[in-house]
């Protein structure tokens, strides 16, 4: 009885601990990601957008299943679209907007522009592989 106490313990720690594992740059994302064969998941965002921050703050914090979905199939990265020097081949015509890449930079997907809840950007981020 007392081990699975201890282990229902354990398990809360741990998934209350889930995070995306975001990558430092667009650069390192691209390494990363030719190193352990994942796709990325690029998010384009700026400083003082709603939507971003709903979406980093909530969304890609709060879904475990989410969170789980991303760092195992995917190299996460945000670049600020003002300020970070990055490829420009793929734009943002509103923020957040998401792309869903293959290790060679080939887009797997549309492009996803706006917010979403979990359960929803779950079902996006798996069609997205598909």
């Amino acid at each position: 009885m007392l081990k699975k106490v201890f282990l229902l313990a354990v398990l809360a720690v741990f998934s209350f601990a889930a995070q995306i594992e975001w990558a430092t740059s667009y650069k390192a994302a691209l390494d990363r990601a030719k190193k352990e064969n994942k796709h990325i998941f690029l998010m384009l965002s700026q400083p003082g957008c709603p939507t971003c921050i709903q979406m980093k703050e909530q969304t890609l914090k709060k879904d475990e299943l989410l969170i789980n979905e991303i760092n195992t199939k995917f190299v996460a990265v945000e670049v600020n679209i003002l300020r970070d020097d990055w490829n420009k081949k793929f734009r943002a015509f509103a923020t957040p907007t998401f792309y869903f890449l293959d290790k060679n930079e080939n887009k797997i997907s549309r492009q996803f522009v706006g917010g979403a809840d979990g359960a929803e950007f779950l079902k996006i981020v798996k069609d997205a592989q598909k």
